[in-house]
C-alpha cells in the first residue's frame, strides 16, 4: 500500500479588539505547524488561517469551512488529515418540544461565525475509507465536536 498524503488546516483566533480577546492562539498555531512539519507534513499541504494583521487568509467561518472542505475533497485512502483550532468554543442550545434538552458544540471563528459539530460530522462522513482525520481543538466545549465517532 502506498503512503498517503498528509494535509492540515490550522486555525488560530485571538479576536483582537473585541471583548473576547485571547492571547497566544496564533502562537499555538505556529508551534503546531512546526511540530507537524517535523512529522512529515509538507509546507504546501499545511493551510494556516489566523486573525493576525496581514494574514493571507483570515480565520473567518466561511474560510475555515472552505479550507476543511477542500482538504476533505482531496482525500484518498491512506491520507492523513489534521485539523487544529485554538480559540473560543461554545455551545448552542437546541430546543425541540417534547425532546430532551440538547446542545450542539461549535468553534468560534474570528468573525464570530460558528463551525459546528454538525459541520464536522458532515466532513467526517465524506471521508473515503482508509483516510484518517484527526481533530485537535484547544477551546472550551471541544469534547463534543465529533461525538460518537469510533477511535
Amino acid at each position: 500500500m502506498s503512503k498517503g498524503t498528509k494535509r492540515a488546516v490550522l486555525v488560530g483566533c485571538n479576536y483582537p479588539k473585541t471583548q473576547f480577546n485571547l492571547h497566544g492562539c496564533i502562537n499555538d498555531v505556529k508551534a503546531i505547524r512546526g511540530v507537524i512539519l517535523n512529522f512529515g507534513f509538507k509546507e504546501s499541504d499545511v493551510n494556516v488561517l489566523t486573525d493576525a494583521p496581514g494574514s493571507p487568509v483570515l480565520a473567518m467561518g466561511a474560510n475555515i469551512k472552505d479550507a476543511l472542505n477542500r482538504m476533505v475533497n482531496k482525500a484518498k485512502a491512506g491520507d492523513i488529515l489534521f485539523f487544529y483550532f485554538s480559540g473560543h468554543g461554545t455551545r448552542i442550545p437546541i430546543f425541540q418540544p417534547g425532546q430532551p434538552f440538547k446542545q450542539d458544540k461549535a468553534i468560534v471563528a474570528c468573525d464570530l461565525n460558528l463551525v459546528t459539530d454538525v459541520d464536522f460530522r458532515h466532513l467526517v462522513n465524506r471521508l473515503p475509507e482508509g483516510a484518517s482525520f484527526t481533530i485537535l481543538s484547544d477551546s472550551c466545549h471541544s469534547g463534543g465536536l465529533i461525538e460518537k465517532e469510533k477511535e
